[in-house]
C-alpha cells in the first residue's frame, strides 16, 4: 500500500487553476462549452481557415460550438430548410456558417455535437456518423431548424470542416 501525499493534491489543485487561467478555459455548470469568441479560435495551418468571424445576428447565438472552433465565413441562404421532406410553411430562409473545428476526427467531433446539442437546448431529429470521413446531424430547437455537416480534411489530421445551417421554424 502506498502511502498519501498531502501536497500533491493541492499542487494539482493550482495547476488546474493556473491552467484555467492561462487559456480562458471555463466550463459552466451546465457542461456546455463557453459562448463562440472569434479570439479564441485555434486552427492548424494546414486548414487554410482564413480569419475567425463573428457569429451573424440570424444564428442561434445557444448553438454550442468546440472551443477554438473558427467561423470563418457566413452567408444568407434563401429557400428554407427541409426536415424528412417537411419545409416549414412561414421559411424566411436562414443563414449558413463555416469554418474549422480543431479536431482529430470527424466522430469525435459528431459525437460533441450530439452530446451538446441536447443540453443547449436543441433535438437531434437524424444524426449520420460516416466515420472517417464526414456526418450530418439534423436538428431543432429554441425555434430554428438547422443541419451541421462536418467533413474530414486530406492531409491536415486536426481539423475538421464544418457548416451549419439554421433556419428559424
Amino acid at each position: 500500500m502506498g502511502t498519501w501525499n498531502y501536497g500533491r493534491p493541492r499542487r494539482l489543485a493550482l495547476g488546474a487553476a493556473l491552467a484555467v487561467a492561462l487559456t480562458g478555459a471555463t466550463r459552466p455548470a451546465n457542461g456546455l462549452p463557453p459562448p463562440y469568441r472569434p479570439s479564441a479560435a485555434r486552427v492548424p495551418a494546414c486548414a487554410n481557415a482564413g480569419r475567425a468571424i463573428a457569429l451573424p445576428a440570424r444564428f442561434p447565438a445557444q448553438f454550442p460550438l468546440p472551443l477554438h472552433t473558427a467561423i470563418t465565413s457566413q452567408q444568407p441562404r434563401e429557400g428554407g430548410f427541409m426536415i424528412g421532406g417537411i419545409k416549414p410553411a412561414h421559411s424566411a430562409g436562414g443563414v449558413l456558417v463555416s469554418g474549422i473545428v480543431p479536431a482529430t476526427d470527424v466522430a469525435a467531433a459528431a459525437h460533441f455535437f450530439l452530446a451538446t446539442l441536447p443540453r443547449a437546448g436543441f433535438s437531434v431529429v437524424m444524426s449520420e456518423v460516416d466515420t472517417p470521413n464526414d456526418s450530418e446531424i439534423t436538428f431543432e430547437g429554441r425555434g430554428y431548424l438547422g443541419r451541421a455537416a462536418l467533413l474530414a480534411i486530406a492531409d491536415c489530421p486536426h481539423a475538421i470542416i464544418l457548416s451549419v445551417f439554421t433556419e428559424r421554424s
